[in-house]
């Protein structure tokens, strides 16, 4: 992971190429990647612009926290140098069972701070309510630091809903089921009210829980466009197994959305972060009524090779296994088997629909996750890809989010605000 100041004048141009319907384009940042990481000294510091590794202090975290730290500080509140204080007070190195504890405590101060000032009958919105909101906000970051993957919702989870609703941002709960499994999802309608707006359904990462998507939710709300949030499978409360044909839950999320006044079903795209880039592109190609896709460092293609597989760091190799349902420990070899399926041209007909369907590929040059070359694969299948990619930044892009947010939208906008209402197939 690395951060970088944004690259003003490069997006500028950017943006001016993905406006242009239709047009394949390869948008690159043009600084080379420095040739070392630094190792950060604290988070304080890693969170800022410029290159570095991630502290020691945090080590004994999985790659899941890790990858996400910086904007979840942000989004609940808490300066990274308190954060690191909270690091600091463990033993170095220090183990991730050292770490839940200390993050365990402040998450109940947190909670118990918030439930002091959360008195009842708070307005949404007021400067009492904001208070409240912002324990809560507290105590849902470091409650989210103790969980494992695939572990059920909990305290985390209901503080951040309890966050939502004192700022008067709460979404709605939207229920559906796949094959008798139940999901569910967050929606919210256009920011502009009394409007029928186009749709973006947003899939969160590896592990990530819908609360933790707010940002990537105002961004398109921002835009003009309603959204529903999807957990991956097998994350939250989302009980679907997480395999190549939980992609139909596009279609079941779209069901229970019909005959809302507030969203027009006609104009849809869809948005993947992360791991979520994956289902988010393999549904998104193969829905007829999904009219365009962003992925954001989601593996497709060829991260599922064993050339790349047998690769990537031991860390998230442990959390893929998991949720391919073999132990954590399970050799390299028999997890890549596992997921060779996964491979867009694998799980697939790749027609001329899909082929016409645009996708934005949207990542960091120093990714160490996914394979670097996923748009190249794409193209070489015959899909219409326009790629942005930063130098000097890793998974996810994490460090010019603000930026890439902002043009995935413009560019949902610009090819979805005008999809035809009834899409062809093949």
């Amino acid at each position: 992971m690395t951060r970088l100041q944004p690259l003003r004048t490069f997006l500028a141009c950017a943006r001016q190429l993905a406006a242009l319907a239709g047009v394949v384009a390869t948008a690159s940042a043009l600084l080379a990647p420095a040739a070392h990481a630094q190792t950060a000294p604290a988070m304080a510091t890693f969170c800022k612009a410029g290159f570095a590794a991630y502290p020691d202090g945090i080590q004994g975290l999985p790659p899941i926290f890790k990858y996400n730290l910086c904007w979840w500080l942000e989004d609940a509140g808490i300066a990274p140098a308190a954060f690191d204080q909270v690091v600091a007070a463990a033993p170095r190195p220090a183990s991730h069972q050292e770490l839940v504890s200390r993050f365990r405590a402040h998450a109940d101060a947190h909670a118990q701070a918030a439930r002091r000032l959360d008195t009842g009958g708070l307005v949404p919105g007021s400067q009492a309510a904001l208070a409240a909101a912002g324990e809560w906000r507290k105590a849902a970051f470091y409650g989210k630091l103790t969980r494992r993957p695939q572990q059920a919702p909990t305290d985390d989870l209901r503080a951040s809903e309890r966050a939502l609703q004192l700022t008067g941002t709460a979404p709605e709960r939207i229920e559906a089921t796949l094959d008798g499994k139940r999901f569910v999802g967050y929606f919210q309608p256009a920011a502009s009210q009394g409007v029928r707006a186009p749709l973006v359904i947003v899939f969160g990462g590896l592990d990530n829980f819908k609360t933790e998507m707010a940002r990537h939710v105002a961004a398109m709300r921002a835009r003009g466009f309603a959204t529903l949030v999807l957990e991956n499978p097998d994350t939250g409360e989302n009980t679907l197994s997480f395999r190549p044909e939980a992609w139909r839950m596009l279609d079941a999320a779209r069901d229970a959305l019909k005959g809302r006044p507030d969203v027009d079903l006609a104009r849809v795209g869809v948005y993947g972060w992360s791991m979520g880039g994956y289902l988010a592109t393999l549904g998104g190609l193969q829905a007829d009524w999904i009219a365009a896709v962003v992925n954001v460092a989601g593996p497709v293609e060829s991260s599922f090779a064993s050339s790349h597989c047998l690769r990537i760091p031991s860390s998230v190799g442990a959390a893929y296994a998991l949720f391919a349902g073999l132990a954590p420990t399970a050799p390299r070899d028999a997890m890549c088997a596992h997921y060779a399926r996964y491979a867009l041209s694998q799980a697939m007909r790749i027609g001329p629909a899909a082929q016409r369907k645009p996708v934005l590929m949207l990542n960091g040059l120093l990714e160490d996750l996914t394979a670097t070359d996923e748009s190249a694969s794409l193209r070489a299948l015959g899909l219409s890809v326009t790629e942005l990619s930063y130098a000097n930044d890793g998974h996810t892009a994490e460090g010019n989010m603000r930026d890439h947010l902002r043009m995935a939208a413009d560019w949902l906008w610009s090819r979805v605000a005008s999809a035809p209402d009834h899409p062809t197939s093949d």
